[in-house]
């Protein structure tokens, strides 16, 4: 109770206590979720701590630039950081609330804040042949957070695209962390043209057995192509040059590769080998006494044609005829009345190194000479008209007959006939004429006989039945004429008179007859022929002193 310890009272009871412990620093501090303007720190929690406090800054700035928080978690979420950023940070431990008893700082932990700086870098593939999808693009993406989305103009969602066509392909690529995009686009190209092939055939692609064909190429062949040939039943083996040669007809076509890989087939290219066929349709046509012409059809692809020729018993062929163009040949200086044979073969080649066998046999006779007519007349004259007849010559073809008034060759006129008998009309009245004629014994003139000899006929001075020199006014009337059988004889004598009414064919022969003795008046006969050949037929009416003739045609 004293100033000094004079005075004082028994000892309390015991009371006790123990200081704080030392604070400790966190252990393993690091950064998370780093963001391009954010981050979390975070660190072990320490046992008994109340909480801790945290600084951090840029690196580059000074100490002072620090920003100190409190917090009573071992995270702490910081916010409106810089982009692309280096920050470094500490934390200690407040092991009470008044900040007496804290642990030191950690060591300085280091994080940069995120940046869009994403950089696209593409290498492409184009297109290796026209039309082709080869092309291809390799996308590489740095920067950023490292983790990214794709999205392509076709809707390709992957980094690289394959089996492309030609075109223009771009691309937005997303950072999936940051969201910042960037976007590039890429041309894929393709040849301008389209790769093609075209062959030719050596002569054209026709050539005649035991010959061959080289097929080509037209385009340019390249060293570095592969190539194959094909035929109908596909591919050719061993056919594996820019050529081929063939000795068989058929369609080809030749398939081309080219280093890039592009690949074009030619259209189908025709071979014919030809086979020439033996002539048909043999005949001789034209045979005179001295010529024939052989004829026979055409052969297809046949160059030309050879012919062989003899006599006929001959043995061996004494005449060749070679390089005949066309279907037929005329052989001239042929001996008269001579039997020969004949036959043909087809040639392909210009030479005779691809040919057809040997034809048939195939035979003719030249004609004999025409022989000259004999028994050459006159029949049926009239003062206007008469017929000129003769015998037939065997073989013959026609006649060809000339008349004339007397040596007056001004006159002259020339018939060709089918017949013996030349009906010739439109005469002059009592004059004389004279005739000849010739045999001919083909169409074409050549074989004509000799002109026979000249004959001479007088023509009557009148067309008018008469008696002595009185005109008896008689007018004969044939009708119808032509008819088809049956005709009527009119006539009227104006005085008494003994009358022959005959009808003849025209070789003479004497078909109809009536005799009328003195009669006069008008005479009318109906006449049938109808059972007698066609042709020319003569009605006759004679007197006692003339005869008057009219010329009537049974059609």
């Amino acid at each position: 109770c004293s100033t000094d310890t004079s005075s004082v009272s028994a000892w309390s009871s015991v009371e006790s206590f123990t200081t704080a412990t030392p604070c400790t620093a966190p252990l393993n501090p690091v950064t998370s979720a780093i963001g391009l303007t954010d981050a979390t720190l975070g660190w072990d929690a320490v046992s008994g701590a109340w909480g801790y406090i945290v600084r951090y800054k840029k690196t580059t700035d000074a100490w002072s630039a620090f920003t100190f928080d409190t917090v009573n978690t071992n995270t702490l979420a910081l916010s409106s950081l810089t982009q692309a950023t280096d920050y470094h940070w500490q934390v200690k431990t407040m092991c009470d609330a008044n900040g007496s008893n804290n642990s030191g700082f950690t060591s300085f932990t280091i994080f940069s804040t995120g940046a869009c700086n994403m950089s696209l870098a593409t290498t492409n593939t184009n297109v290796g042949c026209y039309g082709g999808s080869d092309g291809a693009i390799d996308l590489t993406v740095s920067g950023g957070s490292g983790s990214y989305s794709y999205l392509w103009s076709d809707g390709s969602t992957t980094a690289d695209l394959t089996s492309l066509s030609a075109g223009t392909y771009s691309v937005t690529v997303t950072d999936n962390n940051w969201g910042c995009t960037e976007t590039t686009s890429v041309t894929i190209t393709e040849p301008s043209t389209s790769f093609s092939v075209a062959i030719q055939a050596s002569g054209g692609g026709s050539v005649c057995s035991g010959s061959s064909v080289t097929l080509s190429m037209t385009t340019w062949a390249a060293p570095s192509n592969t190539y194959q040939w094909n035929d109908a039943n596909g591919v050719i083996s061993g056919a594996t040059s820019s050529t081929y040669t063939t000795t068989s007809s058929g369609d080809y076509s030749l398939t081309v590769t080219t280093s890039a890989g592009c690949t074009a087939t030619s259209s189908d290219l025709a071979v014919n080998i030809i086979e020439v066929s033996v002539p048909s349709g043999l005949s001789t046509s034209n045979i005179g006494i001295d010529r024939a012409t052989m004829n026979w059809s055409a052969v297809s692809g046949a160059d030309h044609y050879n012919i062989r020729m003899r006599v006929q018993g001959s043995s061996t062929w004494t005449v060749a005829l070679d390089y005949l163009y066309g279907t037929s040949k005329e052989k001239l200086n042929l001996t008269a009345s001579t039997a020969y044979e004949w036959k043909i073969r087809s040639v392909c080649s210009t030479d005779t190194s691809s040919v057809s066998a040997w034809s048939s046999v195939e035979s003719f006779t030249t004609s004999g000479p025409c022989t000259t007519p004999t028994g050459s007349n006159e029949v049926n004259i009239t003062s206007t008209s008469t017929d000129l007849i003769w015998d037939q010559i065997p073989g013959a073809w026609g006649y060809r007959v000339m008349y004339m008034q007397g040596n007056n060759w001004n006159t002259k006129v020339i018939d060709t006939v089918n017949t013996n008998i030349d009906a010739i009309s439109g005469l002059n009245p009592g004059v004389q004429y004279k005739w000849r004629v010739k045999g001919m014994c083909d169409a074409s003139g050549s074989n004509n006989s000799d002109w026979t000899g000249w004959r001479y006929f007088t023509t009557l001075s009148s067309n008018r039945i008469t008696s002595g020199d009185i005109d008896l006014g008689v007018h004969l009337n044939i009708y119808p004429n032509p008819t088809r059988g049956i005709f009527n004889i009119s006539f009227i004598s104006e005085e008494v008179d003994n009358f022959d009414i005959k009808v003849i064919d025209a070789f003479g022969k004497l078909v109809y007859q009536e005799e009328k003795q003195s009669f006069i008046g008008e005479y009318t006969k109906e006449v049938n022929l109808s059972d007698y050949t066609k042709g020319i037929y003569m009605v006759q009416i004679r007197n006692k002193s003339s005869f008057i003739s009219k010329r009537i045609v049974l059609q």
